[in-house]
C-alpha cells in the first residue's frame, strides 16, 4: 500500500508540473527563429532598432493585454533627445488575452522588447520584455482603430495593405480622414480625426517594412520618433524605366575633358545607377552648385531592341554633377542629378528658386507631396524644359521629363508612379443654347399666361393689367436668376479645378514678337490664367481696388497701355481667379 502510495504521489506531481509549465509557457512562443514569408527575410533578429525622440507629452501609461482591459504594467516617459529602442524577439502567435481587433494575422505576428529613455538618463525609463508588436503598437499609438502596424509591416503585397488601413480607420468613432502615399522607398499613412482627437502619421520603408518615421498624438500624448538605422541602400541597382528618349547625346568626361561617345537608350529601355559613395566635386564641374560632397556612381545606358536589352554605355565613377550636366537633369547651378541633399528641405527649395535667375533665366514652380519634393523649371521665352520628382527622406530621383532643342529624357525609377493631382470635374462654358434657355422658357411661360386672360371675356381689363405686371416681374427676376448664375459659369467658376491639361499660353508683345509654349499641364490647384502664365515667364502683377489682379510686366516688358488676356473661345474672368479647364489657350496681349 505504501509503495501504491508514493507510486501515486510522483504521478500526481509530474501531471501537476507539466500543467505548470504548460500554462507558464506562452502558447505563442513556437518557431519564433523562422521569419515568415510577408516580412522581409533578411530581419536582424538579434539587432537593436534605434529611433530618436524629437517630441514627447506625458508621462503615460503602459497596459499589457492580460485580463479584459489589460493590467497596468508601469509609465512610461521621454524627452527630445531620447531614444526608444526595440529588439525583434522573433514571431509568434497573437497573445490569447489580445481581443484589440487588431487586423495584422493572429499567426505570425511580430514580437518585441521595448526600452524608452529620457534624454541624458543611461538606464532606461521604462522596459517592456516580450510583447507583441499589436501591443506596443496600442501603447505606443502607432497605428489606429484596427489598424495597429507597429514597428514592423510586411511587405508582400502593399495593395492588400493599404486595403487594411482604410478598413482599420472605418472602425474609428466619428468621421475620419486618411492619406495614403507611396514612394519608390516608403509608404506613408497619414490618419487625423476629423474635429479634433487622434492624429497618426507613419512611415515605413518598404523593403525592411520597418518604421521609420512617426508623429502622433492623442489627448495630452504626444510622440515623434526617427529611426537612426535606415540609410539608403548603396549596394542596390536603381533602375530607371526610360518613356521617351529623342536622339542620341554625346557624353562630356569631366576626367579628360573630352566626349566620351554618344549615349543612347530608347522607350522601354533602361538607365542603371550604383551609388559608389558621397566624395568631393570634379574640378571641372564648375556648373554645379552643390556643396561638397556629393553623390558618384556608376551608370549604364541599355536599349531596348525589340524586346531585347543591349547595354550601350557604361561609366564608372562619376559625379552626381557631371550625369546631371550631360542628361540634364537640372539647371543653372541646381545640377540636381540623381540625388539632392535632403538634410534640410526648405534651403533646397530655396536654392531651386534662387537658380531660376542664373545664366538660362526661367521659372520656377516647386511643389510638395507628404513624402516628395517636385520641382519645374521652364527657360524662358523657350529653350530648355526640366520637370523632376524627389525623395523628400532620401533625396533619390522618382522621376524626370526634361528637353532641349532634339534632347528629350524622361524616365521614372523602377515599381514608382509619378503623382499628379486627380484632375477634380472641370468647369467649363456652357453650351451656346443653354444661356439662352431661361429666356425661351420665360417666353412660353408668358405666351402661356397671357393667351388664356387675353381670350377670356369673363377676366376684367384691370385683372389682365395685374395679371401682367405679375408676368413680367417674375420674368424679370427670373431673367436676371438665371442671367447671373449663366454669367457665372461663363466667366468661370470660382472652384479650381485641381488640374488641367494641354495648355498653351501665347505672349503677344505687340511690336510683332509672339511667344507661343508647348502644351503643358498645371497642377495642385493652381490652375488660373496667372497660373499658366507664370509657369513660363517672369511677371510682375499689381493689385487695384474694384478691378482686382493685374498683370504689369511680363519678362520685363511693360507697355504703356499695360498687358490684357483673354481665353480663345470663351469669356475671361479676373487673372487669378479664373479657372482654366483642359485644353484652353491663354493669349495675354501688349498694349504699347
Amino acid at each position: 500500500m505504501r509503495i501504491k502510495r508514493i507510486i501515486t504521489f510522483f504521478l500526481a506531481v509530474l501531471v501537476s508540473l507539466s500543467v505548470f509549465f504548460t500554462f507558464s509557457t506562452p502558447i505563442v512562443r513556437a518557431n519564433g527563429d523562422t521569419v515568415p514569408t510577408q516580412y522581409y527575410q533578411q530581419l536582424d533578429l538579434n539587432g537593436t532598432l534605434v529611433y530618436n525622440v524629437s517630441a514627447f507629452g506625458g508621462p503615460s501609461s503602459w497596459y499589457n493585454y492580460e485580463g479584459d482591459w489589460g493590467s497596468k504594467v508601469g509609465d512610461f516617459e521621454s524627452n527630445v533627445g531620447g531614444q526608444i529602442e526595440v529588439n525583434i524577439t522573433g514571431f509568434f502567435n497573437r497573445d490569447p488575452e489580445d481581443t484589440n481587433g487588431d487586423l495584422f494575422p493572429d499567426t505570425k505576428m511580430p514580437w518585441l522588447d521595448v526600452e524608452i529613455f529620457k534624454n541624458g538618463e543611461v538606464n532606461a525609463n521604462f522596459t517592456r520584455n516580450n510583447c507583441s508588436n499589436s501591443e506596443a503598437a496600442g501603447q505606443l499609438v502607432l497605428g489606429y482603430g484596427d489598424f495597429k502596424p507597429g514597428f514592423l509591416i510586411p511587405i508582400n503585397n502593399f495593395t492588400e495593405l493599404k486595403k487594411l488601413a482604410n478598413f482599420g480607420s472605418d472602425w474609428i468613432w466619428g468621421a475620419a480622414a486618411l492619406t495614403i502615399e507611396e514612394t519608390f522607398n516608403f509608404i506613408y499613412f497619414d490618419f487625423a480625426q476629423i474635429g479634433g482627437g487622434q492624429t497618426t502619421e507613419l512611415i515605413y520603408d518598404k523593403q525592411s517594412g520597418l518604421l521609420v518615421w512617426a508623429n502622433t498624438s492623442v489627448g495630452g500624448y504626444t510622440l515623434e520618433i526617427k529611426s537612426l538605422n535606415f540609410t539608403l541602400n548603396n549596394e542596390r541597382t536603381y533602375n530607371y524605366n526610360i518613356i521617351n528618349f529623342g536622339d542620341p547625346q554625346s557624353w562630356w568626361n569631366y576626367n579628360d575633358s573630352k566626349v566620351d561617345g554618344d549615349i543612347n537608350t530608347n522607350p522601354s529601355g533602361v538607365i542603371k545607377v550604383n551609388f559608389t559613395g558621397d566624395y568631393g566635386k570634379h574640378p571641372n564641374d564648375y556648373f554645379n552648385a552643390f556643396d561638397n560632397p556629393i553623390p558618384w556612381m556608376n551608370i549604364s545606358f541599355i536599349e531596348n531592341n525589340s524586346g531585347v536589352l543591349n547595354k550601350n554605355f557604361t561609366f564608372v565613377n562619376r559625379s552626381n554633377g557631371e550625369c546631371a550636366s550631360n542628361l540634364i537633369i537640372g539647371y543653372n547651378g541646381f545640377q540636381s542629378g540623381f540625388r539632392v541633399p535632403v538634410n534640410n528641405v526648405s534651403l533646397l527649395i530655396d536654392f531651386a528658386y534662387d537658380e531660376k535667375n542664373g545664366y538660362y533665366k526661367g521659372n520656377v514652380v516647386v511643389m510638395e507631396s507628404d513624402l516628395t519634393i517636385k520641382i519645374l523649371y521652364n527657360q524662358y521665352p523657350s529653350g530648355q524644359k526640366t520637370h523632376m520628382i524627389y525623395e523628400k527622406l532620401t533625396g533619390l530621383l522618382l522621376w524626370v521629363n526634361t528637353s532641349l532643342s532634339n534632347y528629350l529624357l524622361e524616365m521614372k525609377i523602377e515599381g514608382y508612379t509619378p503623382w499628379f493631382d486627380e484632375p477634380a470635374p472641370e468647369t467649363g462654358p456652357p453650351p451656346v443654347s443653354i444661356i439662352f434657355l431661361p429666356y425661351l422658357i420665360v417666353i412660353i411661360v408668358s405666351v402661356a399666361i397671357v393667351v388664356p386672360f387675353e381670350f377670356n371675356s369673363r377676366v376684367s381689363g384691370k385683372s389682365k393689367k395685374y395679371a401682367l405686371i405679375a408676368m413680367i416681374a417674375a420674368s424679370s427676376f427670373s431673367g436676371l436668376f438665371f442671367f447671373n448664375t449663366n454669367m457665372n459659369i461663363l466667366l468661370g467658376s470660382s472652384t479650381l479645378n485641381q488640374q488641367v491639361n494641354n495648355i498653351t499660353l501665347i505672349v503677344d508683345y505687340g511690336n510683332g514678337t509672339t511667344y507661343e509654349s508647348p502644351t503643358f499641364s498645371l497642377y495642385a490647384g493652381k490652375t488660373t490664367p496667372y497660373d499658366a502664365l507664370d509657369a513660363w515667364c517672369e511677371v510682375e502683377t499689381a493689385y487695384y481696388q474694384g478691378l482686382g489682379t493685374m498683370v504689369y510686366s511680363i519678362n520685363g516688358c511693360e507697355p504703356v497701355g499695360g498687358w490684357t488676356y483673354e481665353i480663345i473661345g470663351r469669356i475671361a474672368g479676373e487673372v487669378t481667379t479664373t479657372a482654366l479647364i483642359s485644353g484652353d489657350t491663354v493669349k495675354f496681349i501688349a498694349h504699347l
